[in-house]
């Protein structure tokens, strides 16, 4: 035993053993004493629990019970004589005849500490990184992520209340901005930051002045508030608040507002004082940018007609969000065409506003959006299958001719990962749909029943093959003149002539695409354009050059390039002819792709442009990445223009970061002289549209070309072609 015990004595951890009935120590090693400040000759009547912890009575969470001969049993603890947190193993012994057991403990405090800072720093980078987030979040979801953000600040201080104030535009004063809460409901508090600041003491005020912050630990006993002192207080009491931490944020040097957290502890905001700085920035940062980005957002991601965020904003928000449930309700209008035309486009425009209020009402704005023309969409988020159901017999319901007008609805539910899928099976639904109801009501013009037929053989792979082999797809080509009215290039457009009818790509485009199936068409399109410039060239006539659309589908694909260069060798067309346009894709892969793809492109002596800008899916990461050298404004924008609003600020804005990168711009859509005059005080560079000309068949395109254009007459006045 000697030997035993000189070797615990050598131990650094601590060794006792105690009489498991009575608790009296048997023994403790060398450590044990030192630390306790035990006389190891003096041990009778000691008792463990006396001396560890200071207790009369033994310890409510004794291991004793639990222990059983040959077998340790772990655990951790806290003990506040030492101050600090022990690792404890436990067994069963036989000492001296007397059933005992042995207790081995090791500091741990250091490890404990810094796993609990490690811990702490962790949680800490995610409130950075979640506060970064915000410089990239949409202003519909800005408060809620800011509230999210603030609310789990408020735990990381063990605060009660925390809100954000600012200087609105034009305002001397703060403003309420939001607010959260940890106890539950929250009170409105427009009033808060200005009685706490107009009515306090000047250090407070010169706080924002200083970039600096500031703790009250008691605003009770705080000095200071004058004569304002009693009412200060009674409006403490009133918001229970007994102390609160201030910090300005700036933004450059710009005083955007402030944040306010009640009731934080003291030592809590010393441990998190220097991050609490840290964060303000960020949170600054982003508050600037929420409010100049703002407007930007609008004008590329808001439909100006209904109010609604466009596809692009939907596509934007969904791809980025692969592990997200999403239940998609597709609803289109039913005779808007024949609505028009027999009632005008301002009653086809209230149409569509009050379809856009309906579904709004039901499901709330941030998850409404206009797809297209008389499309609309409803995205449910993380739904069950029951309420998606619920959801889509509503909506049914909704558009069964109770609003004065029917609408056809399809519907999917799956995971964001397969969003492509989900937006082509609610698509076919909401066709299938709205065929049915056409053939029973066979009155309206932009459905036939040889529509139907052909909506149907769409779905058949052979089909378009056959189509193309008989000569049934043709261009037809819209000029493009320039702003003094010269006509300087074409735009190739599909048609489909289908038993007699010519149908319009807005009717079958958009079913190819769903289901990827614009490839062949497209090439089919560009050889035809192809033979169309060499055949001018080769009779030494005027060559306009023309432009041809490309799906993304067909653009992201790996072959494209080679595709291109076999058709332009086969054709002999010059390069310096050939015009391609593709359609931007908020889709992180594609848009990588489309990069690399109008790189290569443009090394080769291509022009490319960039489609449907500002209402598909376009963003402005177009101009860090892509190659291009034109951008085409869509009539959705044009139509929103009215000079002096956001929308005309926004595309001036543009046109001067284009203009700065080599960039021209093309305004479709141009149907007034208004719009022409309004584009041409923009800067904008081309004009197309019916203001000009509707798309032409290619005989009538070429007599255009050989005619000599009258100077500036389109723009002066009077409408070409």
């Amino acid at each position: 035993m000697p030997m035993q015990k000189s070797v615990l004595d050598a131990l650094e951890e601590m060794v006792y053993v105690s009489d498991t009935e009575t608790h009296e120590l048997l023994y403790v090693n060398e450590a044990m004493a030192r630390n306790f400040h035990i006389n190891r000759n003096q041990l009778k009547g000691l008792r463990c629990h006396e001396v560890i912890f200071n207790s009369p009575e033994p310890c409510a969470f004794c291991t004793t019970p639990k222990l059983c001969p040959g077998k340790y049993y772990t655990w951790s603890v806290y003990n506040p004589c030492l101050k600090g947190t022990f690792k404890v193993k436990d067994t069963l012994v036989t000492y001296n005849g007397r059933p005992a057991r042995i207790e081995v403990a090791s500091n741990i405090t250091e490890y404990v500490k810094n796993t609990a800072l490690r811990q702490d720093e962790h949680a800490v980078n995610k409130l950075y990184k979640r506060c970064i987030s915000l410089l990239n979040c949409r202003p519909v979801r800005f408060k809620p992520m800011l509230n999210s953000i603030l609310m789990e600040l408020l735990k990381r201080l063990n605060a009660s209340r925390g809100g954000v104030f600012i200087f609105a535009e034009g305002e001397e004063n703060l403003s309420f901005f939001t607010q959260v809460s940890t106890r539950g409901s929250v009170e409105s508090s427009e009033h808060t930051i200005n009685s706490v600041l107009g009515k306090s003491s000047r250090m407070w005020l010169q706080t924002l002045v200083r970039r600096s912050d500031l703790y009250v630990e008691d605003v009770i006993a705080e000095k200071g508030y004058g004569e304002d002192s009693e009412e200060m207080q009674s409006f403490f009491k009133e918001l229970n608040i007994s102390s609160f931490y201030l910090h300005s944020l700036w933004y450059e040097n710009e005083l955007l507002g402030v944040m306010v957290i009640d009731n934080p502890r003291q030592e809590d905001i010393a441990r998190m004082r220097e991050r609490l700085h840290n964060f303000a920035a960020l949170l600054a940062a982003a508050l600037w940018r929420y409010s100049r980005s703002s407007s930007i957002e609008r004008a590329l991601y808001l439909d100006y007609k209904t109010g609604l965020f466009n596809r692009a904003c939907f596509m934007r928000d969904r791809l980025g969000e692969k592990s997200v449930n999403v239940g998609l309700i597709l609803i289109d209008v039913n005779g808007l065409k024949d609505i028009n035309e027999k009632e005008g486009h301002d009653k086809g425009d209230e149409l569509l506003k009050t379809t856009a209020e309906a579904i709004s009402d039901l499901y709330g704005a941030e998850n409404c959006y206009r797809f297209g023309d008389d499309e609309f969409a409803v995205a449910l988020i993380n739904v069950s299958d029951n309420t998606f159901d619920e959801a889509m017999f509503t909506v049914k319901s909704l558009f069964a001719g109770g609003l004065g007008f029917t609408a056809s609805v399809g519907g999917c539910k799956g995971e964001c990962a397969e969003l492509e899928h989900i937006i082509s099976v609610a698509t076919n639904q909401m066709l299938n749909d709205k065929q049915d109801f056409y053939t029973h009501n066979p009155q309206g013009a932009r459905y036939r029943l040889s529509t139907d037929q052909l909506l149907r053989r769409l779905s058949q792979p052979h089909t378009i093959r056959t189509l193309l082999r008989r000569g049934d797809f043709f261009p037809y080509i819209q000029p493009i003149y320039d702003r003094e009215g010269k006509l300087v290039k074409g735009e190739s457009l599909v048609r489909l002539n289908y038993h007699g009818n010519l149908i319009p790509p807005g009717r079958f485009i958009p079913i190819l695409e769903s289901m990827n199936m614009t490839r062949e068409i497209d090439f089919y399109m560009f050889q035809k354009t192809c033979e169309l410039l060499k055949s001018r060239r080769d009779r030494g006539s005027r060559c306009v050059p023309i432009a041809t659309n490309f799906s993304r589908f067909t653009v992201t694909a790996p072959d494209f390039v080679k595709r291109i260069e076999e058709i332009v060798a086969k054709t002999g067309v010059e390069v310096k002819d050939v015009f391609l346009e593709v359609t931007e894709s908020a889709e992180e892969r594609e848009h990588q792709t489309l990069v690399e793809v109008t790189h290569k492109l443009t090394a080769l002596g291509y022009h490319v442009a960039v489609d449907d800008f500002g209402v598909a899916n376009a963003n402005l990461l177009t101009f860090a990445n892509m190659a291009m050298d034109t951008i085409k404004f869509d009539k959705q924008i044009t139509d929103a223009l009215r000079e002096g609003n956001l929308a005309y600020e926004t595309v001036h804005m543009l046109l001067q970061l284009m203009h700065s990168r080599g960039i021209k711009a093309v305004a479709e859509g141009v149907e007034t002289l208004e719009q022409v005059r309004m584009l041409k005080k923009l800067g904008v560079d081309f004009l197309q549209g019916f203001y000009f000309s509707k798309p032409l068949p290619v005989e009538d395109f070429i007599r255009l070309c050989d005619t000599e254009p009258e100077e500036n007459s389109a723009v002066n006045g009077s409408a070409a072609g």
